[in-house]
């Protein structure tokens, strides 16, 4: 019976927030533990190649909520009261920006092309809508096991003057170039950029003082 009574004090302890020296907060938390990874198979293998495209000249932001991203242009009552509830539920899965001043350049989503939800529809094109009014450019590309340089190249070069910032453009072709970095000889470590069009265009060069290993 006394059992019972400590367990029951206990109960209402807890739901008070009255805890005794012996009983902290803590114990509220040891159903948690940490993820092994911080991004999924999918998002890693899109994270790969999108480094590769885009280089060490921007900043690659993984899971960035809509509220860090977006400020009120005008005050406009329960309409924006409403907007910035659905504002902070959501998140994109990428986040370009310059490396020396974090300025936005472009979000990215990898989407369910199978998801005809309702509510998966409305969420997009409301995610959509709040990119579009703030003049930030959105790329989605389809959710799959892996990813190919070409075609995260040929979506991303849509979005106006973004290659003129993110990456150099090849003097002689004018096609996007790639980041290489030598792994042997007496330059190991150094990085280069290369003509994406090779090999029927073999123009290089050193773009970056930059040694990694």
């Amino acid at each position: 019976m006394a059992n019972k009574f400590f367990g029951y004090l206990k109960i209402i302890q807890q739901k008070l927030g009255i805890f005794n020296k012996n009983n902290t907060k803590r114990e509220e938390f040891i159903y948690f533990a940490k993820n092994d990874h911080f991004l999924s198979d999918v998002e890693l293998s899109f994270y790969k190649v999108l480094q590769q495209v885009i280089g060490y000249r921007t900043i690659i932001c993984p899971k960035v909520s809509l509220k860090d991203l977006f400020c009120e242009k005008r005050k406009d009552g329960n309409k924006n009261t409403a907007y910035r509830s659905q504002i902070g539920r959501e998140r994109i899965d990428f986040l370009l920006c310059t490396k020396d001043t974090f300025k936005l350049l472009c979000g990215i989503e990898l989407y369910n092309t199978s998801n005809q939800r309702k509510d998966y529809i409305e969420r997009n094109n409301f995610v959509e809508q709040i990119f579009e009014s703030a003049d930030l450019p959105l790329v989605r590309f389809p959710i799959k096991l892996s990813y190919t340089f070409n075609e995260i190249t040929e979506k991303l070069s849509k979005v106006k003057g973004f290659f003129d910032v993110v990456v150099p453009i090849c003097e002689k072709c004018g096609s996007p170039t790639i980041l290489h970095i030598l792994t042997r000889g007496d330059s190991k470590g150094h990085l280069f950029y290369g003509c994406s069009n090779h090999p029927e265009c073999k123009r290089s060069w050193q773009g970056l003082a930059i040694t990694l290993f």
